[in-house]
């Protein structure tokens, strides 16, 4: 077994940019080591550092075969989650579901479960989960805003109305709550307040997708917030280029702004990207 003061010599290594190094120096004891819990945690370490998302899942599934610890698990956990692999993920929440956890830990299982069932439009998972973990979801905002999208597939409404107000109210950077509760108001008709909720989505969080879609499709040219949108449509943009519906939507706020050379270029390009996403 390797001296801890070896690992903490790597450490400091990686701090201070020697991440080459580092990464030799541990795949130098990768074999000796691949089953030393010190080894695997700095070599997570060293990984996320030089954004290798892919082995640091490989090496997060090799460290519970040497450890169960219920941190370890968590980890991998959000890993697979991450990466997509829903799967995997419910199977690791199961398998954390069955052991004694601390309240903390298990508040953070049943926001995972929450998750995993709504990629999955699984509402009565996500019911069940609520149910099941009430003792730790009892304050959350979190579970609120998930109780409320049950109540939506459920055709309860005013309820989900009752719930999303309640989770913003909780926590006003909760920016999918506000999304929620703006487009239960614009189906009810009520646009004034439904636009006023997604610019505060937009303000607890600006690269919201859905908000930033659905406020251009709403604002009027007119609208005190009009300016604003479109400079978070181009900022969400400049990290998201290829997004082909928020290229239609900057298009249409700036034929609202008669910005007709703008839009033409817009126009070019969006005309380009869909021709490369065709041929692909």
């Amino acid at each position: 077994m390797r001296n801890s003061g070896s690992y903490d010599e790597i450490r400091n290594k990686m701090n201070s940019g020697k991440m080459a190094s580092a990464l030799a120096e541990l795949s130098l004891l990768s074999k000796k080591a691949s089953h030393e819990l010190d080894y695997l945690n700095c070599l997570i370490e060293a990984l996320k550092k030089n954004n290798q998302p892919d082995a640091v899942l490989k090496v997060l599934e090799q460290r519970v075969r040497v450890s169960t610890e219920p941190v370890y698990l968590l980890d991998l956990l959000e890993a697979y989650y991450q990466s997509g692999r829903l799967n995997e993920a419910l199977d690791i929440a199961l398998q954390l579901d069955a052991v004694p956890l601390a309240s903390e830990t298990r508040e953070v299982l049943a926001q995972y479960f929450i998750k995993i069932y709504l990629e999955c439009n699984d509402f009565e998972g996500v019911q069940e989960v609520i149910y099941n973990f009430a003792d730790v979801l009892e304050f959350s905002d979190f579970a609120i805003w998930a109780q409320g999208l049950v109540n939506v597939y459920n055709e309860q409404f005013d309820l989900a109305l009752e719930n999303f107000r309640k989770a913003v109210v909780m926590n006003s950077a909760n920016d999918r709550a506000w999304v929620s509760l703006a487009l239960l108001h614009l189906d009810r008709a009520d646009v004034n307040l439904g636009l006023s909720n997604l610019e505060r989505a937009l303000d607890a969080n600006p690269y919201n997708e859905t908000a930033l879609k659905c406020l251009a499709r709403h604002i009027s040219p007119f609208h005190s917030s009009a300016g604003r949108t479109l400079e978070l449509i181009e900022l969400f943009l400049s990290k998201n280029p290829h997004d082909l519906e928020m290229r239609r939507c900057r298009i249409h706020l700036l034929s609202l702004s008669n910005r007709g050379s703008e839009m033409r270029h817009e126009m070019n390009q969006l005309q380009f990207l869909t021709q490369i996403e065709i041929a692909s």
